[in-house]
């Protein structure tokens, strides 16, 4: 963990492609959805062409 700024994933962050992040907590689960607004790395003008990934996670 003590390298996690060399990570691809981090240093997408720290450069804008990553857009917004947003967090649900489901109630009564143990689990939450994480969604984010990801601009692709290649085409960083094209607004079309954002992607959405999501996660599930418990």
């Amino acid at each position: 963990m003590k390298s996690y700024k060399s990570l691809d994933g981090y240093n997408y962050f720290v450069s804008g492609h990553v857009q917004k992040i947003l967090y649900h907590d489901v109630p009564e689960t143990s689990v939450c959805i994480l969604t984010a607004k990801v601009v692709p790395s290649q085409k960083v003008n094209d607004k079309k062409q954002w992607h959405h990934p999501w996660l599930l996670v418990k």
